[in-house]
């Protein structure tokens, strides 16, 4: 079993139903967008992000990649507009300035929409990944999407963002988990 608590559509809904800074809007946003580990999109920049090719570059030039792999993504359709309504610089900025730390913020949102400690930003993370193989997305996508290696995705893996239908399963999935959310709670969230 996994550590963390997993949350349905209901509750994503709940959360972003809530009142929140734009910025926490925009983060929260980017989780549901990509599944990205939290600390990936607080580092994430307008230039990392393809609009055209709707492609996001986790792994910005010259950051070595890890362990904890930073994956060229999927542009979900309903997240183009939040791109493109992002000043140059960091997604994720409050007063000009890029977000180091959302921990703080987001412990006063999830207690708004009535969550307890075992709701984190992971939780989102864990939520989307959950979301994407519950909606039939294949494990060799969630993978990717994820920045985990597989034994297949060391050779795909280098293949895979020229193939056409680039993660075509997983980027169809998010854009409807986010208007499934979109739906169930008391905010679109479309801009």
């Amino acid at each position: 079993p996994g550590r963390e608590r997993v949350l349905d559509v209901a509750e994503m809904a709940r959360l972003w139903s809530q009142d929140m800074p734009a910025h926490v809007r925009v983060f929260l946003a980017l989780l549901i967008g990509t599944a990205a580990r939290p600390e990936a999109l607080l580092e994430l920049t307008t230039w990392q992000c393809d609009v055209e090719r709707r492609t996001i570059n986790l792994n910005p030039p010259g950051r070595v990649q890890t362990k904890k792999r930073r994956p060229l993504l999927p542009m979900p359709e309903w997240l183009v507009p939040w791109i493109e309504a992002a000043p140059a610089g960091h997604l994720v900025q409050y007063r000009g300035r890029p977000v180091l730390k959302i921990a703080k913020a987001f412990r006063t949102l999830r207690g708004a929409a009535g969550f307890g400690e075992d709701v984190t930003a992971y939780t989102l993370r864990h939520s989307v990944a959950t979301e994407l193989a519950r909606r039939g997305v294949p494990p060799l996508e969630i993978a990717h999407i994820l920045g985990h290696r597989m034994p297949d995705l060391r050779t795909t893996g280098r293949y895979i963002h020229v193939m056409p239908g680039h993660l075509a399963a997983a980027r169809e999935a998010l854009d409807a988990l986010a208007n499934e959310i979109g739906r169930a709670g008391t905010r679109p969230i479309l801009l």
